[in-house]
């Protein structure tokens, strides 16, 4: 098997047969695929239900069906090989379908922020680590330079959960033997929501006029207030407009820990693979960065008629298929997410009180 990738058994078809290609159950069945499954999960039983867990997946989700086979099989074996679960209801890590400009659509590995915590929590570092909303009249002082933070928090807990959130904290407190080093990063609300506005392209602050129905876009505000057509209810598909909370707690873990934290070989793993498609060979998982096209994805208003109802959207890093924004949106988002140096970043604040 030297020298094989999974890439190389993606496109087998039923032997004795010339018609469609395998499903993805027959072709995670064969020797090279299980072969290659082996040589990353030596546990058969781990092994063996990941099997069942990912044939599930894809079975449940027209759009993975149609993504290269052997991108879903190596953002699954990440995930699997991480001990991260891909179920959306504990929300530690997703696949999630995306085009490439090269390979055709692709499955990409996306990382929650309940996963980076679970990552960073495994290092053996941290005594804490912690990412909350600030709620309405809970922020008593925000002093970035000292790094200060008081918050007097809502007691009751039902008071709190209906509260307005305005902001976001992160913390983390490594634990005595890695030296006791703590840092706390807070961010408005205000200010994610421009970070989204900037980064996603899934994401509009602010409404989009069109003379074309399908690329026109309410403000997130009047979003929020419900002031859209229910048929439009598919335009605002992201994570950013359904799980505002959800997204901007995983920004805030990724710039805390990526700044200033320290990162085991697995988190940092995780950290390059999120919103990448991946490559196994020879049961090493290795990144292939998504170059991004448009999808086309059917307008749910389409009468059926050839070239009309269909609109030609991307992805973004929550990995929603979306309308396309302008091409510097995209580059300023690879480049603002770039990991700092870490060890320059810890050795100045080690040289600073807490």
């Amino acid at each position: 098997m030297a020298g094989n990738s999974l890439q190389q058994f993606n496109s087998n078809k039923p032997q004795g047969q010339s018609g469609d290609e395998l499903k993805f159950s027959q072709w995670i069945s064969q020797e090279n695929v299980q072969n290659m499954i082996s040589s990353t999960l030596t546990d058969k039983k781990v092994a063996r239900n990941f099997v069942s867990s990912i044939c599930a997946a894809v079975a449940t989700n027209p759009e993975l069906q149609t993504c290269m086979k052997s991108s879903i099989l190596s953002a699954g074996l990440l995930a699997t090989s991480l001990g991260l679960s891909l179920s959306p209801a504990i929300g530690q890590c997703y696949i999630v379908p995306f085009n490439d400009k090269k390979k055709g659509k692709v499955a990409t590995f996306i990382l929650g922020w309940r996963g980076y915590v679970q990552l960073a929590t495994r290092t053996g570092y941290y005594d804490r680590i912690h990412v909350i909303e600030i709620k309405e009249g809970e922020l008593i002082k925000a002093d970035p330079i000292l790094d200060e933070y008081v918050f007097a928090p809502i007691q009751d807990p039902e008071k709190r959960e209906q509260a307005k959130t305005i902001g976001y904290y992160a913390y983390f407190k490594y634990n005595e033997r890695s030296g006791g080093f703590s840092k706390g990063l807070y961010w408005s609300k205000e200010k994610m929501l421009h970070h989204a506005d900037r980064y996603s392209q899934a994401f509009h602050l602010e409404a989009v006029k069109s003379n074309e129905p399908n690329k026109s876009r309410v403000s997130y505000a009047d979003y929020v207030a419900g002031k859209y057509h229910e048929t439009d209810e598919w335009k605002y598909s992201s994570f950013w407009y359904k799980k505002f909370d959800d997204m901007a707690m995983k920004t805030m873990v990724r710039q805390l820990i990526g700044k200033w934290g320290i990162m085991s070989s697995d988190f940092l793993q995780a950290y390059e693979a999120d919103g990448n498609a991946l490559e196994t060979t020879n049961g090493l998982i290795t990144v292939q960065p998504v170059e991004e096209e448009p999808l086309i994805l059917p307008n749910p208003l389409d009468d059926g008629r050839e070239g009309e109802g269909e609109e030609e959207v991307t992805a973004d890093e929550d990995g929603v298929v979306v309308e396309e924004k302008p091409v510097e949106k995209k580059r300023a988002r690879k480049s603002a997410e770039k990991p700092a140096d870490n060890a320059a970043v810890q050795a100045a604040f080690f040289d600073n009180k807490d």
